[in-house]
């Protein structure tokens, strides 16, 4: 094969490539090539040459990398001569006098071979080939003149323009890339460049072999099916290559009478483990102590930045939009765009609430408006073009902008680079919501470059007038524009050092004044593509065998030693986005990934811990390490606000008697931000985050919390947010990712919706599958549903019951058998823990979806049988014993002999629910309620107001309007009030028209000049439906009252914040001539609740004189309210509200809100069966119970809610009309 002479170049950034061989002599030497290989002094030579970037390591590392090269079989060395390192400051240096000054350099030292050094070849350009087209003409002129310019400085060494491409993210393994290098040199090759080398790959070379390779004959016979020997002859000696590049089968051929077998794409090699670790003189603290100090940049030029007539220092003006990369000159990454806009009260936007829209071609822009912070974006997924959009508050006056643009490297390839925006282009624009902007592109614009710390030298450990620049103690954490500075001492030894950045945001970071780069820990990497095993065979791609899928996409940070002083050194930091620069370590150079900072529905994991000292929690590929030991966590979900604090120990109690080690739950936002808005989501985090630190309650504390996770289920709505939704990525998913967690889904339930029923055979299967196949954490979810008390339920039509068929029922009892058989494979799991974390997989595939897994460690197996077919059952044979395995079951066995647990094979005896009155009311066969009753008030039924004559409580609009914008969520109901006057000419007076509303409502009621005429309710799951009914129109004004019901807002999916809610329109009456009347623009009073909640009819101590309550109640009645008074049962079985013939509404005992509750609301009687066969893949229909039945009858009070004594005051709000006097309170047994 003739070895290609790719000239395909580019001088941008990195001009000159030089390729440099281990020459035994020092005379002079020539270096020449023909069509086969290179020649040194006449000699054709094989060259095995791997890159090393010299920018990229220090001076003091080189030898032992160019020491490691040589050993590893490299005969030699590639580097570029960078230009950006030798021209820091753009343009002060054109390609040809740089290129003439390199090469004056190397000729002065005499390091070309014909001088008697090393360097054999020189590339004037590098990867142009991919972007030539793009330049025309132009482009291949600049060919010739780079080839014609190479000659001319004759510098007696061939000129090569080659490219063998690597990836740094991706992972090739050493199977794919040594078949590539030998296929290669079976082909004639004779000049290998390993782009990038950092050893590990042991290649072999005689100079016997090297002889045929170079000078030999060549002859290649094909076998077919991608099989191929090649054979190369050379004066009486022979070496042959069977090559098979079949990427499925291995090949066995007939080669001069003998047989061999290639493996496909093959090879075998031992494998090394990448350790980081603390320094063994930190280990025993299990942390890293750094007493940090800290100082805040200096923010002072976004309240004042004067202007061109009255300059600040180091600000220049200019009555445009400039490129950054023009203004810093790639001094600086960062660069302060401010300007001001006055505002009068003849402003068009004056006095309305605007959108401050900056159209960016930014990596990361942060914004200020009039001193305060208003958020940050930054560029996902490359692509470097967002639109910054914040609603702002303007001010009479002047208004400061203040928009500081970060670039994280510049372009250094492809075409046109030097023409890539970068920085704020605009518009940037003031936008009202009637559409008026304001353009203040060409405004005069402000521009200071940097950051006021890096002026004043804050990274230097000298830094000028250290008493002039204060550092204070009691470091602010999470804070952005923040410098810390601390001490550290040099790590012992010489292995390499690294900085752990875990819990920093984004900055720069330095040690002893050396610049160490920029890091971001927090951006986290795509959860897609990575996979557990990696198929290498077949055409590599960039793509496949990814590794470090879902974490951080770069966590450490190199120190190189000749950094480091021998004892004491600087560490300074500066924060951008905000951090926690105590979680910060410097460690040795397994794989220590620590858990995430805090965010949203914020997910923690408490770790039953034997003791109160500070624990270290880690993990590797294989587990969770708890102080350096591979654990096995199953854990549970248990939400704290759907029980109450009486119930907690009871549930921790019965869930460690389960067999968990660990509870899961979330920190909700909603309990902590019952008003929308009311914080922010970074201010929430920090909050939490905070009261979690203060009660020293993570594990390095001594606490139980092991893990938290900032997101929640975002895998399954991330592409509908495109490219801004892969960098927004859910941590527990990529954790989970990482170590193939698997994790057991019981489904929820809604109104009209059957019971979802996962059997204990099912759920068992599919957790010891989980096992077999070498999980280590598993969490159920929900271990205990619980109760959605209140208004907190979303979904929407999500019931008030949680109970997830969970193996603890909703009100704490043991739903057995579920939570019997799985605390059986609990305690058989964690009896194997340490073969489970550290003993070798071997698994056997016996076909027909049966399969055998055998852990071995220190003599000690353990074998799991799995059968995944979901018809029939299996025997096996397994070391000479007959061993039979049900359809859909996993068989454990301990010693690898005796089988103790299979998934199918239940033998915890089965309870029945039961929920009967309290003893002390069975006598009477039903419960003795004396019910009293008020109606609900609707006064504004009849007259409503208007804008200039406004009724108390009512807000006016020319417009319909979402339902959450007007509620806030602060109530359910919402009343849609509208007014049409009808006179003698109106075309449609005197017909029987037809009332048309099309509602994206839950449930709406609709009332016609104060007569309800009709109420309709999504059904389904189409939460969108047109309410038509006939209305008799008056001549005058007409009132139509409508009152729009959520049941349950939106809580997930893609832009769940946008779905629409209420009555969106048109409103229309309809004549029977087709005539229509729109009502959507008219003017519409929005009244937000119900009366009898404004009056607090639903609270005990409500004074009975002032609100009046009647006896005889009516029944089958809309909008009324109902009460009473019981006893509190007997005993301590849970307590149940049984609403039985009730229709819609909500219900209170002693002033709790017990939650919604829609008894009449019927599930679809289609889906059940008598029979469960749960074998088979689970899915949400499946095995469904209680169809044709009410979707929630019973009601959960906790005891806690219940007075000690007899007098409990329940309360009622009926919706939709119902009899009360069939409730009753009754309890709940297992039986």
């Amino acid at each position: 094969m003739v070895l290609v002479m790719d000239y395909s170049f580019n001088f941008f950034l990195l001009a000159l490539t030089l390729i440099t061989f281990n020459l035994l002599n020092t005379g002079a030497t020539e270096v020449t090539y023909d069509g086969k290989a290179l020649k040194i002094d006449g000699e054709r030579k094989i060259i095995i040459s791997g890159s090393i970037h010299y920018p990229r390591s220090t001076p003091e590392m080189w030898p032992d990398l160019i020491k490691k090269s040589k050993e590893g079989g490299l005969n030699a060395i590639e580097t570029y001569v960078f230009w950006n390192a030798h021209e820091p400051l753009y343009r002060q240096n054109e390609m040809k006098n740089f290129t003439n000054v390199i090469v004056d350099m190397v000729k002065q030292a005499k390091l070309f071979a014909p001088q008697g050094g090393p360097i054999i070849l020189a590339q004037i350009e590098n990867e142009y080939g991919n972007i030539i087209s793009s330049y025309g003409e132009e482009g291949k002129s600049y060919i010739n003149w780079c080839a014609n310019f190479a000659e001319s400085l004759n510098v007696g060494v061939p000129w090569i323009m080659f490219k063998t491409w690597g990836g740094h993210d991706p992972h090739r393994s050493a199977e794919d890339l040594a078949f590539s290098v030998a296929r290669f040199y079976q082909y004639g090759g004779t000049l290998q460049n390993y782009y990038m080398y950092h050893g590990g790959t042991n290649f072999g070379r005689t100079s016997g072999v090297e002889k045929v390779i170079t000078n030999g004959d060549v002859n290649t016979f094909d076998y077919g099916r991608m099989m191929s020997t090649t054979v190369f002859s050379y004066n009486g000696t022979r070496v042959c290559f069977f090559g098979n590049g079949n990427n499925q089968d291995n090949i066995t051929f007939n080669f001069e009478g003998k047989s061999y077998t290639v493996p496909s794409w093959s090879v075998t090699t031992k494998t090394t483990t990448l350790v980081k670790n603390l320094p063994p003189e930190a280990q025993t603290r299990l942390h890293y102590n750094f007493e940090w100090k800290w100082r805040a940049e200096s923010l002072n030029y976004i309240n004042t930045h004067g202007n061109s007539s009255s300059p600040l220092k180091g600000v220049t003006y200019t009555n445009k939009l400039i490129d950054q990369n023009l203004v810093t000159n790639d001094t600086s990454d960062y660069l302060w765009y401010m300007t001001s806009v006055n505002i009068d009260e003849k402003n068009p936007i004056w006095g309305k609430e605007v959108t401050l829209q900056a159209n960016t071609s930014c990596h990361v822009l942060h914004a200020y408006f009039n001193g305060e912070y208003i958020g940050s974006q930054w560029v996902k997924n490359g692509q470097y073009y967002f639109v910054f959009e914040k609603i702002v508050k303007l001010k009479l006056g002047t208004n400061k902008i203040a928009l500081l643009s970060a670039t994280v490297g510049l372009q250094n390839y492809g075409a046109f680079i030097d023409r890539t925006p970068t920085g704020i282009l605009g518009p940037v624009k003031l936008i009202a919501p009637n559409n008026v902007e304001n353009d203040l592109s060409t405004n005069e614009w402000a521009y200071k470059v940097g950051l006021d710390g890096m002026v004043r030298e804050l990274g230097s450990v000298t830094n000028k007038g250290k008493k002039r620049y204060k550092w204070r103690g009691n470091i602010p954490v999470n804070q952005m524009f923040v410098w810390y500075k601390t001490n550290f001492r040099t790590p012992a030894g010489n292995d390499s050092v690294v900085l752990d950045l875990y819990g920093l945001g984004k900055g720069t970071t330095w040690v002893n004044g050396h610049n160490i780069g920029r890091y971001w820990p927090s951006f986290i990497s795509d959860e897609n593509g990575c996979t557990s095993t990696c198929d290498y065979r077949g055409a590599y791609t960039d793509s496949k065998c990814m590794t470090n899928c879902g974490k951080s996409s770069q966590r450490w940070y190199h120190v190189p030693r000749s950094f480091l002083n021998q004892e004491d050194n600087t560490l300074v930091l500066f924060e951008e986005i905000g951090g926690n620069p105590n979680l910060a370590k410097e460690i040795i150079v397994v794989m220590d990934y620590s858990f995430q900072k805090i965010l949203c529905a914020l997910t923690i994991i408490t770790f039953y811990l034997l003791n109160t000292y500070a624990t270290e929690v880690t993990y590797d590929g294989r587990a969770l390490k708890i102080n350096g030991e591979r654990k096995i966590i199953i854990s549970g979900s248990i939400h704290y606000p759907r029980s109450t604090p009486e119930m907690w120990p009871d549930l921790i109690k019965k869930s460690k008697e389960g067999g968990l080690n660990a509870i899961e739950t979330y920190v909700f936002w909603n309990a902590h931000e019952p008003l929308y808005r009311q914080n922010e989501m970074k201010n929430f985090t920090t909050v939490i985050a905070d009261m979690v630190k203060q009660e020293q309650l993570f594990a390095s504390e001594g606490g139980p919390i092991i893990l938290a996770q900032i997101e929640n289920e975002y895998g399954n709505v991330i592409s509908s947010y495109g490219n801004d939704g892969k960098s927004y990525i859910n941590w527990c998913a990529n954790f989970a990712e990482s170590i193939s967690i698997g994790v057991p889904w019981i489904m929820y339930k809604d109104w009209g919706g059957q019971d979802p029923h996962r059997t204990a055979e099912d759920l068992a299967f599919a957790v010891g599958r989980f096992f077999q196949y070498g999980g280590t954490l598993q969490n159920y979810y929900m271990y205990h549903g619980g109760t959605n008390f209140g208004r907190v339920a979303g979904g929407p039509y999500i019931t008030t019951s949680y109970d997830y068929d969970a193996p603890l029922d909703e009100y704490g009892n043991l739903n057995q058998p579920k939570w019997g058989h799985l605390k059986n494979l609990h305690s058989l799991i964690m009896s194997m823990e340490k073969v489970l974390t550290y003993g070798e997989a071997n698994n056997t595939d016996y076909g027909r979806m049966m399969s055998s897994t055998v852990f071995s460690y220190n003599g000690t197996r353990v074998c799991f049988f799995g059968n995944a077919n979901n018809q029939d059952d299996i025997t096996i044979n397994f070391e000479g014993r007959s061993y039979a395995v049900p359809s859909w079951s996993v068989s454990v066995l301990p010693d690898c002999v005796t089988e103790v647990y299979n998934t199918a094979k239940v033998t915890t005896q089965t309870t029945i629910m039961v929920k009967e009155l309290p003893a002390e009311a069975k006598p009477r066969l039903h419960y003795d309620f004396e019910w009293k009753w008020r109606a609900e008030q609707f006064e504004h039924l009849k007259s409503h107001g208007n804008s200039s004559n406004p009724l108390n409580g009512v807000t006016y609009a020319n417009k319909l309007i979402d339902q959450k914008l007007v509620t806030n969520d602060t109530s359910d109901y919402l009343w849609y009030l509208t007014n049409v006057d009808i006179d003698e000419n109106d075309p449609i007076r005197g017909e029987q028209v037809s009332l048309q509303v099309n509602c994206t409502c839950h449930v709406l009621h609709v009332f016609f000049n104060g007569k309800h005429i009709g109420s309709q309710w999504v059904k389904n799951g189409q939460y969108s439906f047109v309410f038509e009914r006939d209305a008799k129109l008056k001549q005058g004004t007409n009132i139509i009252s409508l009152l729009s019901v959520t049941v349950g807002l939106q809580n997930y999916g893609a832009f769940f914040d946008k779905t629409a809610n209420g009555i969106l329109g048109p409103v229309k009456l309809v004549a029977p001539n087709s005539v229509e009347k729109d009502l959507s623009s008219n003017e519409w009073g929005y009244k937000v609740g119900l009366k009898g909640v404004d009056k607090g009819l639903e609270n005990v101590d409500i004074e009975e004189k002032k609100h009046k309550w009647y006896p005889n109640i009516p029944i089958n009645r809309m909008f009324v309210w109902y009460k009473t008074n019981f006893k509190t049962p007997k005993g301590k079985d849970a307590v149940v509200l049984d609403l039985y013939g009730s229709g819609k509404g909500m219900a209170w005992v002693n002033g709790r809100d017990i939650g919604r509750y829609w008894p009449s609301f019927i599930s679809n009687e289609n889906g059940c069966s008598s029979s469960c066969d749960y074998r088979g893949a689970y899915y949400a229909s499946k095995c469904l119970t209680n169809c044709g039945k009410s979707s929630q009858r019973w009601y959960h009070v906790p005891r806690s809610f219940l007075n000690e004594e007899d007098n409990n005051t329940l309360v009622l709000f009926e919706e939709c009309g119902g009899n009360p006097k069939l409730a009753s309170v009754q309890i709940v047994t297992m039986k």
